[in-house]
């Protein structure tokens, strides 16, 4: 689909896992996941788009999304960790004025809002590990780029991605093992190990 010269294109998978949560009658859990990872690449998208790059895309996978924009690997350090900060900080700042809400007795807390809230502050922290795709990998990246130029940064933030990718399985197979989480949690990180 292209909105101004910006396509968003949804990964086949996401609409397979979109219509599982559909069929499980999750369907409002699934829009609010849907529209805020939606509006998380949006604000990437902003900031780069104010930064002075050329955006281009957004592509919605599974556990959330990509924004892409022109130069990416060659944006300034500082200007990535900026354009990649920009995600997690907009769904932990809406978590906490949901949170300060509901809770300070301004709106009433209710499923809807107990969503947005659970949904961003996950978003937001998940976004943050340190491991590529995420927007945690991509700050680490542009601290090894700065440290050690691009090819042996984006090397290395590569090689820290898929040991915590593979720790993150093994983590995961044994507290599936245990009954203590769900299977998200083990396809999360074949996610970032892809």
């Amino acid at each position: 689909m292209k909105f101004r010269g910006l396509t968003i294109k949804v990964n086949p998978l996401f609409l397979l896992i979109l219509f599982l949560f559909f069929l499980l009658e999750m369907a409002v859990e699934a829009l609010i996941a849907f529209g805020l990872v939606i509006l998380h690449e949006l604000v990437h998208l902003l900031i780069a788009y104010r930064s002075g790059y050329r955006v281009s895309r957004i592509e919605i996978f599974p556990f959330g999304g990509m924004a892409e924009y022109s130069g990416l690997l060659e944006m300034e350090p500082w200007q990535e960790i900026r354009v990649a900060l920009a995600g997690p900080i907009f769904n932990l700042i809406f978590a906490f004025f949901i949170y300060f809400f509901t809770y300070s007795g301004l709106a009433e807390p209710g499923f809807f809002l107990s969503l947005l809230l659970q949904y961003n502050l996950i978003i937001g922290t998940v976004n943050l590990i340190p491991a590529l795709p995420l927007d945690g990998g991509r700050v680490f990246r542009a601290f090894l780029v700065k440290n050690n130029g691009i090819k042996r940064g984006n090397d290395l933030a590569l090689k820290v991605s898929k040991y915590l990718a593979i720790s993150g399985i093994i983590m995961g197979i044994l507290v599936l093992l245990t009954g203590k989480a769900n299977l998200w949690f083990l396809f999360f990180f074949f996610f970032i190990y892809g």
